[in-house]
């Protein structure tokens, strides 16, 4: 399974961010962040170290297994970065990081993306 070597890849993915993340997004304290395609929360992980309240939704169980173990005030969500279950403007920030490359079709989650993001969001 994927999900047990995910996170031995982590420096690699991290390599092309640079760590970047958390200046270009800047103060995420306090801020409702959704990260699709969270995998094991490499990203998660670092947003809710920074202060956000972030929620994690993939399509795979067992990635998110393993993520529930990182940080337990990350909440989890089993589903499809196409067809996301939240209502409009609920996020400060929408992120996905490697997730576009493992889409059909990525105007679907574009989409979803900008219709669960709250637009003009203070950060």
């Amino acid at each position: 399974m994927a999900s047990g070597s995910y996170d031995r890849k982590e420096a690699y993915l991290n390599s092309f961010e640079k760590g970047e993340i958390l200046g270009i997004l800047g103060d995420v304290r306090g801020k409702k962040i959704l990260d699709v395609g969270a995998g094991t929360g490499r990203l998660s992980v670092l947003l809710a170290g920074g202060g956000a309240e972030v929620t994690a939704i993939d399509v795979s169980e067992s990635m998110l297994k393993i993520l529930s173990k990182k940080n337990r005030k990350i909440k989890i969500m089993i589903g499809d970065a196409e067809n996301l279950p939240f209502a409009e403007n609920s996020f400060d920030a929408v992120t996905a990081a490697f997730l576009i490359v493992h889409l059909k079709e990525p105007k679907y989650f574009f989409d979803e993306a900008y219709r669960v993001w709250r637009a003009g969001a203070n950060f």
